[in-house]
């Protein structure tokens, strides 16, 4: 199963992290994790390259993890908005396929 966790603070999401296999299918067929892992990457492209926002970035490709944050003082409202599109994605993919991937938020200062 593919866990996802959403970092929230007060002002909106400030990150998320991603990790572990759907299950789904074997590795090379897998549309679950395709999809989860094709916008894990665009929403890292939109936060670094193009919002140009200084992200705390963790991979472990071994483990299939991946985590990306940032600090209060960069969260703007345009961040805050790729971020919430992000979870709505997930949140839509989870509908469609409930048994292969977990959503949860964690409160963060």
């Amino acid at each position: 199963m593919i866990s996802i966790v959403i970092f929230r603070s007060e002002s909106g999401i400030r990150g998320f992290q991603v990790s572990g296999h759907s299950g789904y299918a074997r590795e090379g067929r897998d549309i679950v994790c395709a999809a989860v892992s094709s916008a894990v990457g665009l929403t890292e492209c939109a936060v670094s390259d193009v919002l140009k926002i200084s992200a705390d970035i963790r991979i472990e490709e071994k483990d299939a993890f991946f985590s990306l944050k940032v600090p209060a003082s960069e969260a703007s409202r345009d961040c805050r908005v790729v971020f919430e599109a992000f979870a709505v994605h997930m949140t839509a993919i989870k509908q469609e396929y409930p048994h292969y991937i977990d959503i949860s938020e964690v409160l963060i200062p």
